[in-house]
């Protein structure tokens, strides 16, 4: 009988130091993600980018295509021989791309489009082509009235040092949800100035993008749940 007591017991304070433990144990498995939903445009990325029919009358060649799923660009190269050619944009691009989330979405155009980031952004584009940051000045330009979440815009100038190679580039970056759609314009200075009609024909594809983004449809999506710190304790 003395010794069933002695079991007894040793099997009660076994139980009693192993339930910590395994409340423990329980405690740190991972808790399953609640799904989260959000109100997206999930649309083909060609449908995100303006096409022959929305863009600038005269003579251009196209080109187009991607490097990644989400992603689309046009780029537009103006004939010389097009009256506009001295007058406004040489080279124009369009790129838009679709992000899994608003929060991916909102940041990547903080760090990129607006404020420092957008400058640098654009004084490292420039820089990548072989113009020396010292030759190459970003200032922001007020473009206003395209209804959308976010907008930014920046004129760069920039030159090889010699006044026969001087150039102007627009950039615009708009942001509606989960989309981002980047313009630029670019032209090389007619007799030391830049051309006369860039900035306004760079206002007008700035104002036909954002009318194509403001009219994609937008539907409830599943987003990935941001990952956040653990709030268990290590091991």
């Amino acid at each position: 009988m003395r010794m069933l007591l002695i079991a007894a017991a040793a099997a009660t304070l076994l139980g009693a130091a192993c339930a910590p433990v395994e409340s423990t144990r329980r405690s740190r498995l991972p808790a399953t993600p609640t799904p989260r939903v959000q109100t997206l445009i999930a649309v083909d990325p060609r449908h995100l980018v303006l096409d022959e029919k929305s863009f600038l009358p005269g003579q251009w060649t196209m080109q187009e295509g991607t490097i990644f799923t989400g992603q689309w660009n046009r780029a537009w190269d103006r004939d010389p021989a097009d009256p506009g050619a001295a007058a406004g944009a040489t080279r124009v691009t369009v790129q838009a791309t679709l992000f899994p989330s608003l929060e991916e979405s909102t940041e990547k155009f903080a760090q990129t489009a607006a404020g420092a980031g957008g400058r640098d952004t654009v004084q490292r584009v420039i820089a990548l082509r072989g113009f020396d940051v010292a030759n190459i000045q970003v200032t922001e330009v007020p473009l206003d009235g395209l209804g959308l979440d976010e907008q930014a815009a920046w004129r760069a100038e920039f030159s090889r040092g010699v006044a026969t190679e001087r150039y102007v580039q627009y950039f615009v970056y708009l942001r509606v949800r989960n989309v981002h759609a980047t313009l630029t314009t670019f032209a090389q200075y007619v007799n030391g100035a830049e051309p006369p009609q860039l900035l306004e024909e760079t206002k007008q594809l700035a104002q036909r993008e954002a009318s194509l983004l403001r009219a994609q449809p937008a539907t409830p999506q599943v987003v990935p749940t941001p990952a956040g710190p653990s709030t268990t304790g290590p091991g």
